[in-house]
């Protein structure tokens, strides 16, 4: 019985060994032997074509740059690897791989964008999107007084000149880290452009007032450890001798007696830049806040503070007086925020809205809220019933955050300006 199983593995091992020859055999010769797995032949043809390519001739890509693009376009120079092409007030470059990629459309759109920046004294920057669409991004300056309808306005001609052209839905503001897009494909199929600017108005100025009401949080105001330069450098008693005679733009008296002075130390280009001091019996004992306008220029017009002497408000006028910036403290003036205001979002005669309350004039308290009132400046022309009114502006919060809620009647103060 052993003698017999041990002849059986025997013949199967043999077998096995005759079926695994046969098929070493039949491998070298179909596979190996023919050309096929492991052959330099075999490689050659499965090499990608672009590592075959071998580039083209200048002669070559000029011909067919030219012949993409017409007769406006002629070559420059070879530099880098790349073809360099001169179009119509551009330059843009081909590479030389098989397709003859180029950067035509995108050097195109950032010459359109450098050019409406030109004329509008206004950055645009013309994005291109992961998907190979584009969108615009229009730089605004913030919530200055006649910013907002600058910037509509932009966005209107931006519409006009360029949106046919490029091909963009939207429009982009504020940096990458705060970006808000406007929709316009409600307005593109029947535009009008008193439509598309009053919505562009509301929205940026519903953005930007948001947006600054995030970052106010996390504002500082000046304080003298934070203060650089030479007015920093030196002590307080020898810059009080060297201002002594310096007259204040506006005082606040304290119920102490004590005075509060608004007091520019210098001036540049009809700007003056203020100190506040404080005062006893007529001099000058403290320097109470040594930037209190955050390094802007102008004309202090007035200040003010609340029954606790602590939360208080000055104007800041500048543009030759005709515009008006507010200032807020809740320290007595140790610090100061500048606040912003909503626009009255009044019609002009052609349907734009605009904001006419540019300059704020007095801060009071009022049964637990803050009320204010902005005139229109010497330049303002607005009407209401034939009377020349003023912006009235409500706070539940002390000043930090005003709500438009009507005009009000008021000296018509023009003429003092």
């Amino acid at each position: 019985m052993k003698n017999y199983i041990k002849t059986a593995f025997t013949a199967v091992g043999i077998a096995l060994m005759v079926l695994f020859s046969f098929y070493g055999w039949y491998y070298y010769e179909t596979e190996w032997k023919s050309g096929g797995i492991g052959t330099e032949e075999s490689s050659d043809e499965e090499l990608p074509e672009e590592e075959m390519f071998k580039g083209y001739s200048e002669e070559e890509i000029v011909s067919e740059i030219t012949g993409r693009y017409g007769d406006q376009v002629s070559y420059l120079r070879k530099e880098g690897g790349k073809y360099y092409f001169q179009a119509d007030g551009f330059e843009f470059s081909v590479n030389n791989d098989p397709e003859m990629t180029d950067d035509y459309e995108e050097s195109y759109f950032d010459y359109l964008a450098q050019q409406f920046s030109y004329a509008h004294n206004r950055i645009l920057e013309i994005e291109k999107e992961p998907g190979g669409s584009y969108v615009p991004v229009l730089e605004f300056y913030g919530r200055q007084t006649g910013e907002s309808e600058s910037f509509s306005n932009a966005c209107c001609d931006l519409v006009e000149d360029l949106q046919k052209i490029v091909g963009f839905d939207r429009i982009g503001y504020f940096g990458p880290e705060d970006r808000c897009y406007f929709d316009l494909t409600p307005y593109l199929e029947n535009y009008d452009r008193t439509e598309l600017y009053n919505a562009v108005y509301q929205a940026i100025e519903r953005d930007s007032l948001e947006l600054w009401r995030r970052r106010e949080d996390d504002a500082k105001g000046n304080s003298l450890e934070d203060e650089t330069g030479d007015i920093a450098n030196m002590q307080q008693e020898e810059l009080l001798e060297i201002w002594a005679d310096y007259g204040a733009d506006c005082v606040y008296r304290k119920k102490d007696g004590t005075e509060l002075c608004m007091v520019g130390v210098d001036r540049a280009a009809g700007s003056s830049y203020y100190v506040l001091l404080q005062a006893e019996n007529g001099k000058y004992t403290e320097i109470v806040n040594r930037d209190p306008y955050l390094g802007a220029g102008g004309g202090a017009k007035w200040l003010d503070f609340l029954e606790d002497e602590k939360t208080g408000f000055s104007c800041l006028a500048y543009s030759g007086g005709s515009k008006g910036c507010l200032y807020r403290t809740e320290d007595g003036g140790v610090s100061f925020e500048e606040i912003t205001w909503p626009s009255g979002k009044k019609e002009l005669p052609d349907g734009t809205l605009y904001n006419p309350f540019i300059m704020p004039e007095e801060v009071w308290e009022e049964n637990g809220k803050l009320y204010m009132m902005v005139s229109q400046g010497p330049e303002g022309d607005y009407y209401e019933e034939g009377v020349w009114v003023y912006g009235l502006y409500e706070s539940e919060d002390m000043g930090r955050n005003w709500a438009y809620i009507g005009t009000k009647e008021g000296e018509d103060i023009r003429q003092l300006w």
